[in-house]
């Protein structure tokens, strides 16, 4: 399974510069028929982290897309409803994982919620790892995860 981190998601769903190169990838996954890599993970984390992100990403178009937060976590919902995505919540252990990301003194510098991304998709055997984040990337590939490279 790949767990999504949410700035792919976001750049998916909010139709970022990068989300022709997402796009790709998962019509390829979905036509491959690998299981491990069209079976969409992401956390119950990942709904608050989202909402926040795309109201970003309105702000930042100056009212150019009013609305467009609410619509796109709509598409999300819809997405959710259809039985496309697994949430898996997060748990106590989650957060004592993340701290320990945070706190390596190897890794790559961790962001809290990045961290807690990475436990979540590491206690919940994700296979592959989809981010835009290089850090992030980085760790989970530590994690013995397999990246999704765009």
């Amino acid at each position: 399974m790949v767990y999504w981190d949410t700035s792919a998601l976001a750049c998916m769903i909010a139709n970022e510069p990068k989300a022709a190169q997402i796009a790709d990838w998962v019509a390829v996954a979905v036509r491959a028929g690998d299981t491990r890599l069209s079976s969409w993970i992401t956390s119950s984390w990942g709904d608050a982290e989202l909402a926040s992100a795309l109201a970003i990403i309105e702000r930042r178009a100056h009212g150019s897309q009013a609305g467009a937060a609410q619509l796109n976590w709509l598409k999300w919902a819809a997405a959710k409803a259809a039985n496309a995505w697994h949430i898996r919540p997060v748990i106590e252990a989650d957060f004592v994982i993340a701290a320990n990301l945070c706190l390596a003194p190897s890794a790559a510098p961790l962001r809290a919620g990045d961290a807690l991304h990475l436990a979540i998709a590491s206690r919940t055997g994700a296979s592959h790892f989809l981010t835009l984040d290089t850090n992030q990337a980085r760790t989970a590939v530590g994690l013995g995860m397999g990246l999704i490279a765009l």
